[in-house]
């Protein structure tokens, strides 16, 4: 369960390089696992030009979560990919889609695997730039 709630918090971060604005973001995130449905988790994160020329894909994951992100797809306003963890012996994995601008995202996760009891789990990840970082 760690590795899969590392993902919906460093999901959020995974936006294309050419559309977001490095700075200070506050993300919203919800979701339908029993456990923290109905109770947004809301964050603020320093987002760095680097961290926007590295695609975003691993900020928030630990190293030893065992996350990987694949088949990335970038269009105007528009980016995908697919997310493969394992921890513990545990696999889970899952498909990201969303929509961003320059100073907001907005993007669903859906994740299956050993932690979900190979049942979806929807996520949605909304962010909004708030300035310069901090």
């Amino acid at each position: 369960m760690r590795a899969l709630l590392l993902v919906v918090v460093a999901l959020p971060l995974a936006v294309a390089a050419q559309d977001l604005r490095p700075g200070q973001y506050r993300t919203t995130t919800t979701t339908d696992l029993p456990e923290m449905a109905g109770k947004p988790m809301v964050e603020e994160e320093c987002v760095t030009q680097k961290d926007v020329d590295e695609g975003l894909s691993k900020i928030g994951i630990e190293k030893e979560s065992g996350c990987k992100v694949s088949n990335m797809k970038r269009s105007p306003g528009k980016m995908s990919y697919q997310i493969a963890c394992q921890e513990g012996g545990m696999k889970s994995a899952g498909n990201v889609s969303g929509s961003m601008g320059a100073d907001a995202f907005d993007f669903v996760v859906e994740m299956r695997g050993a932690q979900t009891g190979g049942k979806p789990m929807r996520t949605r990840i909304v962010g909004k730039r708030l300035g310069n970082c901090k």
